[in-house]
């Protein structure tokens, strides 16, 4: 999240305009999420390698509520705040 946000910043700061309320909030959430789903997406594919490691992430304890996680929470918001961001 911190990267797309430092590029935001630097972005408005080259252009020199006013920073955006809405751009960056939606730009923040928009990362959150991507992160989020990357990190859940990882779990799931490599689960069975920590099952043989004794690994136990949030996906080996909890398979189920991290698929709902996945599909119905990080991924739905993902693509919403993608929707709020205003046209350039």
């Amino acid at each position: 999240m911190f990267p797309a946000l430092a590029a935001v910043f630097i972005a408005y700061r080259g252009a020199q305009l006013a920073v955006g309320e809405v751009w960056v909030s939606s730009v923040a959430v928009w990362a959150l999420a991507f992160g989020l789903r990357g990190i859940v997406w990882h779990q799931l594919r490599d689960v069975e390698n920590d099952r043989a490691a004794g690994v136990r992430t949030f996906v080996f304890r909890h398979p189920r509520a991290a698929r709902v996680i996945g599909a119905f929470v990080v991924f739905p918001l993902e693509g919403e705040a993608r929707c709020w961001l205003p046209p350039v």
